[in-house]
């Protein structure tokens, strides 16, 4: 399986060129397809790949990334002694096709990594899930998802670098497009983020495990991929979220982190990021006024 999702070429992506993959290998059909996803059906049991359009929409039938799912978990914030059991005896077991980058997960749930010359194919966990995630090798920014792997597998906190610079006076949309091409390619090589986030500055998008957190974030600038430490930063974002509601934030930077879940990579951390509920009309009008600049 492993081999065979590296080497699928999948032509443009379109759903005309997944049926001609699918109907030229036994054992593989096409099933349904609709609302920006489209399922082949493998002759292994109960093993199916889903190809998802992504954010071109539920309407489109052009797709960016393919899922098989491989384990469900009992939901909990980390996964429990038998889930974590199961996750590391199929990561043992995937380990031995092909040569895998090892990297650890959140939650210390083992990750793997292999790249081919058409996609990459991630095995990661969550809280509810373990699966191999398919991702085209994007066509652009390959040394940003080089410097990306480097920092989320082996960066030292304080590690910083500047992967992209806007045009003087580059439009919304331009920047826009352009941080939305650069998030491609670092997805494209080590998979979903832990937590999507932003503030009036600009995306803040982070991929953390017990150790490392990596963050990619934009301002009017350009884009900055950072290592922290991550019970150290823990420490700040929980001071920081605990005074956030008694009185009005003044600062552009104030965060909205949204937790990713289902598709997303990782196990949410138990105490992981803290929020503090609007104490009021006022307070959250102004909290909106200051993330929308």
């Amino acid at each position: 399986m492993v081999g065979e999702l590296l080497e699928a070429d999948f032509g443009d992506w379109e759903l005309a060129s997944v049926k001609e993959w699918a109907a030229a290998r036994p054992g593989w059909e096409c099933g349904g397809a609709g609302d920006g996803r489209v399922t082949l059906v493998s002759g292994r049991a109960g093993i199916s790949l889903v190809l998802d359009a992504g954010k071109l929409g539920f309407e489109s039938t052009r797709y960016t990334t393919g899922q098989v799912h491989l384990l469900t978990h009992a939901y909990r914030s980390r996964p429990g002694r038998a889930a974590g059991d199961r996750i590391a005896g199929l990561a043992r077991a995937l380990a031995t096709v092909g040569n895998p980058v090892r990297y650890e997960d959140c939650g210390g749930a083992p990750g793997l990594r292999w790249r081919g010359e058409r996609h990459t194919l991630i095995f990661q966990s969550n809280r509810r899930a373990s699966w191999l995630a398919l991702h085209p090798v994007p066509p652009r920014h390959a040394d940003v998802a080089d410097t990306a792997e480097s920092l989320h597998d082996t960066g030292k906190p304080g590690e910083r670098a500047r992967v992209l610079s806007y045009e003087p006076g580059a439009a919304l949309a331009q920047r826009r497009t352009a941080f939305g091409d650069l998030f491609d390619a670092v997805v494209g090589r080590i998979g979903g983020p832990t937590l999507f986030g932003g503030s009036a500055e600009g995306p803040n998008i982070r991929w953390r495990n017990e150790r490392r957190l990596l963050i990619l974030s934009g301002d009017r600038h350009g884009a900055l991929l950072e290592v922290h430490d991550t019970g150290n930063w823990k420490k700040r974002n929980t001071a920081t979220s605990s005074g956030a509601g008694r009185g009005v934030p003044t600062s552009r930077r104030t965060s909205i982190l949204c937790p990713t879940c289902g598709n997303s990579t990782a196990v949410v951390p138990a105490g992981g990021p803290t929020y503090t509920p609007a104490v009021g009309w006022p307070w959250g009008r102004t909290t909106s006024r200051t993330l929308s600049g």
